[in-house]
């Protein structure tokens, strides 16, 4: 969803993960790059405790995964302790705006998200954008919902994941919209962003819970068609449910099919102050690997591990955890690839993460992962840290280093952040970046960056910047960033924002590129 703010965010709840996609910029540095960059339940609390969202947003991101049916981990439900909250009245959030080139060569685009909130009992929303290119509007997504009394029904575009997102999960786009022919383009039937389209069904009742979707996609080369359904038993501390379905894939010129069934079991308990997790499958005859997780938490101090083996080459819409070492995966029968991190590799990660007050916090993470029936060569180690000495300093660092493979080559790289963000009053505030990577074939980069704020009344003027240099062994890629903001809150709850940008980048060209971009929002 676009939204009228610093960052976009897109907030699901699965077990005890929320799923943030900032689709401007990172505002955070992200300890294991993923196709879907990923917080914990604690991490998202320690950005409300820092500001970096507020409240309504962090409100608003819970209650739009509990209405989608996402359940929460045991430990994030007793930590949080959010009620639904019940309301007749159906409040639309939107964000309209328009990006111009003020270099003749670039684009200009026109977008719009129109939002109705999920803690209602029906909702909908729609993504969408234009270019002088296209002569009609490109829908990105667009979907319903409708809950009530225990019944559930989501209709159009949606994201879904069973257990530990084994076998299901909010993985990439099967048929994204680089395959999209033009005759699609601006299909309502198939959006460009297209995970799930069809219909899914829920029922939850006492102490079970039931579901059913279906799925139709297609691209202008294949098509895929899925259904499945399944069933969940759960208690105060216990959860255990199997799910079965089926996929078929179509070459749509050689009319050649590709069927495959599978099948998922996973379980989940608590037992005090910790709790295990685990998920099995059965993919096109085969067994399709499992994971397993553990977790613990006391007082300030938390303790994560989770384990995976993927057997199977076919996890197409598989979401489970992995790291960015992708490879291609081949289906023959069908003249079908796919890029994925998660077919026919095994691995595991170790995080840490203690906040003993709220001035000092350090998290570590550590991963070991490769190919099946080969050691794990590969491995990413990150420690960070946050410290306020005082309430208007704070000080925040992390250090990266990752060594994995590809089809190609051997890669190590390592990289290092540090962040002072000083307030100088309650309408005033300054942060400074500092970057350093290092890397393979000569790879090296220095980047600084800066953000002032200032707001008063309604209104907030934002400046950012960020100047950096890459270099390898083909050449030297200076580059530079840097906008203008302003954001006026013409009545409570409708906001406009125009920013003017510039960036420049020598290795694509040699004349920076400069928008203006301008919006009309009601953020959610």
């Amino acid at each position: 969803m676009i939204l009228a703010g610093d960052f976009t965010l897109i907030a699901m709840i699965g077990k005890t993960k929320v799923k943030l996609f900032f689709l401007l910029f990172l505002t955070a540095s992200n300890a294991f790059p993923q196709p879907d960059s990923t917080l914990s339940v604690d991490e998202l609390l320690e950005k409300l405790r820092d500001g970096e969202i507020s409240m309504e947003t962090f409100e608003e991101a819970i209650m739009a995964a509990e209405a989608s049916g996402a359940r929460l981990s045991f430990v994030a439900q007793e930590e949080l302790k959010i009620d639904s909250v019940s309301e007749t009245q159906i409040p639309l959030y939107f964000n309209l705006g328009s990006q111009y080139s003020l270099v003749p060569q670039k684009d200009s685009r026109n977008y719009f998200t129109f939002k109705c909130p999920a803690k209602n009992s029906f909702g909908f929303f729609a993504e969408g954008v234009k270019t002088p290119t296209e002569r009609e509007l490109s829908l990105r997504r667009r979907g319903t919902w409708f809950t009530q009394n225990g019944w559930g029904l989501r209709a159009g575009n949606f994201d879904y994941e069973w257990g530990q997102g084994l076998i299901l999960g909010r993985g990439f786009y099967p048929l994204s919209s680089a395959s999209k022919p033009d005759e699609f383009t601006n299909s309502i039937a198939f959006p460009a962003f297209t995970r799930y389209n069809g219909a899914l069904g829920r029922r939850t009742l006492e102490n079970f819970l039931l579901e059913a979707f279906g799925s139709f996609d297609k691209s202008e080369a294949h098509e895929d068609l899925l259904g499945a359904g399944g069933a969940a038993y759960f208690r105060k501390n216990f959860e255990a449910g199997a799910m079965v379905g089926s996929e078929e894939l179509k070459n749509r010129e050689t009319q050649a099919k590709k069927t495959f069934p599978f099948a998922s079991l996973h379980v989940r308990f608590k037992l005090r102050e910790a709790e295990f997790s685990g998920e099995t499958g059965y993919l096109d005859k085969k067994s399709a690997g499992y994971i397993f997780s553990a977790l613990a938490k006391h007082g300030f101090w938390k303790s994560e591990f989770v384990f995976w083996n993927y057997n199977s080459g076919l996890l197409i819409h598989s979401g489970g955890p992995s790291f960015g070492d992708y490879r291609t995966q081949e289906i023959e029968e069908v003249d079908f690839s796919y890029r994925t991190p998660r077919s026919q590799t095994k691995g595991f990660f170790w995080s840490e993460s203690w906040r003993p007050s709220d001035q000092w916090s350090f998290a570590s993470r550590i991963g070991f992962w490769g190919p099946l029936g080969e050691k794990l060569n590969r491995h990413r180690f990150h420690v960070s840290s946050r410290y306020r000495p005082a309430k208007k300093l704070g000080i925040h660092g992390s250090w990266t280093k990752s060594d994995f493979s590809d089809t190609l080559e051997a890669r190590q790289r390592w990289q290092g952040r540090v962040s002072t963000d000083y307030e100088f009053g309650e309408k005033l505030h300054l942060r400074f970046t500092g970057e350093m990577s290092k890397g393979f074939l000569g790879f090296r980069g220095e980047a600084l960056s800066a953000r002032l704020r200032w707001a008063q009344n309604r209104l907030a003027l934002t400046t950012w910047g960020k100047i950096g240099e890459r270099t390898d062994r083909a050449t030297n890629r200076f580059y530079y960033i840097f906008y203008l903001e302003e954001r006026l809150k013409i009545y409570p709850e409708l906001v406009f924002m125009a920013r003017l940008s510039k960036d420049f980048n020598r290795s694509l060209s040699n004349k920076p590129s400069t928008f203006l971009r301008v919006e009309l929002a009601r953020p959610w």
